[in-house]
């Protein structure tokens, strides 16, 4: 059943007039849930995230409200009961502790400052980027216009939490706790609202990723119109938590080829330096450029539409450089009698060649073979990623692997050079 303000506002009263333990956690149990529901509705991410936090009784917590984590349970939300009069009664003030105490996670403050959770600056410093998001304040919150009237400390709006704690570490007295401070930097003893004392249970990356995995799943059941409630710099956090690292592929493949070379080749125009006297020796040039080669992906695993597509995007390669390219179809070998040069795009093929399974192993063994290193060439290699878990590129690393599908999906375990996915349809 939902709980309407009213409502809420008598348990908050009951929990101060309430005499035991048992009760006064059955109560704010009941309230946290009914504030839970009231944001699904109002705050939608808030609300998902309370929703996914399982609620811990902390009777140690210096505060109302604040995070942990269990290795068993991933983050939690802890509340300790004693600390809940604080509110006075007031929805609101309860509903921004609990934002303020979400938006910790947001920013990541647990994970990033878990060895240093008790420090001064850090308390004060990540409180500041929290409240400078939030409304409905408590008494004695701990905002740059405090920090400015009490310690004569300037702190800039919008930064981040490392450059307030940087300048915080700088500006602030040795003897900076205000008398009744606590552990969450709170400055009036009566608004003990959210603490750090737990921050240090983030350490780890698996506790890491597990707050990650949260706000993503949190963040996809939010609504569009909903994400726009979220404070600015919330929102921007999330959206570049969860936006992919993208690469231009085809500057890439540019940038590969203009990397120094160390390839000297056969020069009739010049003297054999060895033996200058015997004219029909040849000398050696450093050649300039490296050469591309791109290896198409023709297995059986690789659509029709896949490998006109692949074919499609070298068409649209080419115009970009300025030397021929190799083309070079695979399965599980390399097909040399089908190797060709290209230096237009009405040279690219227009069927596939290939169709049996996959071997990335036979691209870097004929590379070898054929004489190809970091040194003297770039290799594109488009495929679906379905090969070898275990490939011995015989130290070439200058390799971008281009997927037709997800990045995650190539089965080669640590591939040397860059994993990308192809933008098809372009």
């Amino acid at each position: 059943m939902t709980l309407d303000d009213a409502q809420l506002a008598r348990l908050l009263q009951a929990v101060a007039q309430s005499d035991t333990d048992i009760s006064r956690k059955a109560l704010c149990q009941r309230i946290l849930q009914g504030l839970t529901m009231k944001l699904l509705g109002t705050q939608r991410f808030y609300g998902e995230l309370l929703t996914r936090l399982p609620r811990q009784f902390d009777p140690s917590l210096p505060a109302m409200v604040g995070l942990g984590y269990s290795p068993t349970q991933g983050p939690q939300l802890l509340f300790n009961p004693a600390f809940f009069k604080a509110t006075n009664g007031s929805l609101e003030t309860l509903t921004a502790a609990l934002e303020h105490t979400l938006l910790h996670l947001v920013f990541n403050h647990p994970s990033r400052y878990a060895a240093e959770w008790q420090t001064i600056p850090v308390i004060y410093g990540t409180d500041v980027v929290v409240n400078d998001n939030l409304t409905n304040l408590p008494d004695g919150a701990v905002t740059r216009q405090l920090l400015a009237f009490k310690y004569n400390v300037q702190l800039p709006s919008n930064a981040d939490s490392n450059e307030l704690i940087t300048l915080l570490k700088r500006q602030l007295p040795v003897s900076s706790t205000p008398k009744g401070a606590h552990a969450n930097g709170q400055v009036d003893q009566s608004n003990r609202v959210d603490a750090h004392t737990h921050w240090a249970s983030f350490g780890s990356h698996h506790a890491a990723n597990a707050v990650k995995s949260l706000l993503l799943r949190a963040w996809q059941e939010t609504p569009d119109h909903q994400r726009g409630l979220l404070p600015g710099r919330a929102r921007h956090a999330l959206e570049t938590l969860f936006q992919p690292v993208t690469w231009d592929w085809r500057q890439l493949v540019v940038d590969g080829l203009g990397r120094p070379t160390n390839l000297r080749e056969s020069a009739y125009n010049r003297f054999n330096r060895r033996q200058p006297r015997r004219l029909e020796l040849p000398g050696n040039r450093v050649k300039s450029q490296r050469q591309l080669i791109i290896c198409i992906d023709e297995s059986g695993s690789m659509t029709n539409q896949e490998v006109a597509e692949n074919l499609g995007q070298l068409r649209r390669l080419l115009p970009r450089l300025d030397q021929p390219v190799l083309l070079v179809p695979f399965d599980a070998v390399v097909h040399t009698e089908a190797i060709v040069s290209l230096s237009a795009a009405q040279q690219v093929p227009k069927f596939r060649f290939g169709g049996g399974g996959t071997a990335f192993q036979a691209i870097f063994d004929w590379l070898q073979e054929s004489g190809y290193r970091d040194g003297n060439a770039t290799v594109l290699i488009m495929t679906d990623g379905h090969g070898e878990v275990a490939v011995d590129q015989h130290q070439m690393t200058t390799v971008v692997w281009g997927l037709t599908t997800k990045i995650g999906e190539l089965s080669v375990c640590q591939p040397k050079g860059r994993t990308v996915a192809l933008n098809r349809g372009e």
